[in-house]
């Protein structure tokens, strides 16, 4: 029979890990998934994820190990990444040690960006990739430690957030509260704790029905 691909993927607030065939190690953030090629480790070392994932690579420079999400490809050259396929401004690699190739997947792999131990880089949702050297801290990888950092964070990604570790769906009445950011940090907090904060830091009003938030203007509110 011809091989099959396999997917793990976890739920709301849920964080997974695995081992790969090769020994590379691999932790999902909450609602997340992994897609794993069809012949990994003998035809292939490709995989694909949605969402947040953290890769501690065994590393084979006969058999690269690359990472597809979204429009974009990581490819590992001896290192441990964390990615974000969902982030504001497009798909955020994060390197911890070693470096990897981030490059969009039309691009010549030759063409990939190096991305080294301290660096942030983003495809962009242009295709363009940027590098920010050596701006990695512990808050970029808060969430495998079941922390929920946000740093002047823009409302997108405080909604794209609260999605993925409480299932809230946070809808917001007035475009203009889209210029709003949030610095807080949650850890084991209640759903309607951390809306509570997240109302106070904004300066809005959260009126929840069920797994429903609607964020609105506090009346008087200046930012």
């Amino acid at each position: 029979a011809e091989p099959a691909s396999r997917m793990l993927a976890t739920g709301v607030g849920v964080r997974d890990s695995l081992r790969l065939a090769d020994g590379t190690r691999v932790l999902l953030g909450p609602l997340s998934s992994i897609k794993i090629a069809a012949g990994y480790g003998d035809e292939n070392r490709d995989v694909e994820i949605r969402g947040d994932a953290w890769f501690d690579v065994i590393h084979d420079p006969r058999k690269p190990f690359t990472v597809r999400a979204g429009n974009a490809a990581i490819v590992d050259i001896g290192t441990a990444f964390t990615v974000r396929s969902d982030a504001p401004d497009g798909v955020a690699v994060t390197v911890s040690r070693g470096s990897v190739s981030l490059r969009h997947l039309n691009t010549p792999v030759e063409q990939g960006v190096i991305l080294k131990a301290g660096d942030i880089g983003v495809l962009e949702n242009s295709g363009q990739v940027t590098a920010r050297r050596g701006v990695a801290t512990d808050d970029d990888t808060a969430w495998m430690r079941g922390r929920l950092v946000f740093r002047h964070a823009s409302l997108g990604e405080v909604i794209s957030s609260m999605r993925k570790w409480y299932g809230i769906e946070m809808q917001a009445s007035d475009p203009a509260l889209a210029g709003r950011h949030l610095t807080a940090t949650f850890s084991g907090e209640s759903a309607d704790r951390a809306l509570e904060v997240i109302g106070l830091a904004l300066g809005v009003d959260m009126v929840r029905h069920g797994d429903t938030a609607i964020v609105r203007p506090t009346r008087g509110s200046v930012r």
